[in-house]
């Protein structure tokens, strides 16, 4: 098995990381939950989850780069400055990227799937009949 390198395994056991995996551990949780009960359809699932990921993961990447951007101008206080604002940042972006994603995908499907359709009808409908 191959080993993981020592910067990404010093990342993976890093509080932020954790914290980011657990909430989208529960807002998966919650969302699963919601499917069940019938509250809401495969598509909505996936709309929801694509913009938590992309807010969650957006959120994450640009509290880091914040955080490096702030310490180089100020450190300490522009660190926590930094990180704040772009994490906050950084989630808009994300979740709004991911939301045009899911929406893309989603309309790839939906083609797909009348294509499909129409496909499927014209294979099983048989002759047409004139009078």
């Amino acid at each position: 098995m191959a080993k993981i390198p020592r910067r990404i395994s010093r990342w993976l056991r890093h509080p932020a990381t954790i914290v980011t995996a657990a909430q989208l551990a529960y807002r998966l949780g919650k969302e699963l939950h919601s499917v069940y009960r019938g509250v809401i359809d495969g598509r909505e699932f996936r709309a929801r989850m694509g913009n938590h990921f992309g807010t969650i993961s957006g959120g994450l990447v640009g509290a880091w780069m914040g955080a490096a951007a702030g310490t180089a101008l100020a450190p300490g206080v522009g660190t926590a400055v930094g990180a704040i604002m772009g994490g906050v940042m950084g989630e808009s972006a994300g979740g709004k990227a991911m939301r045009i994603a899911v929406e893309r995908v989603e309309a790839i499907r939906s083609t797909t799937a009348h294509r499909e359709t129409v496909d499927h009808q014209a294979r099983f409908r048989g002759p047409r009949r004139t009078m």
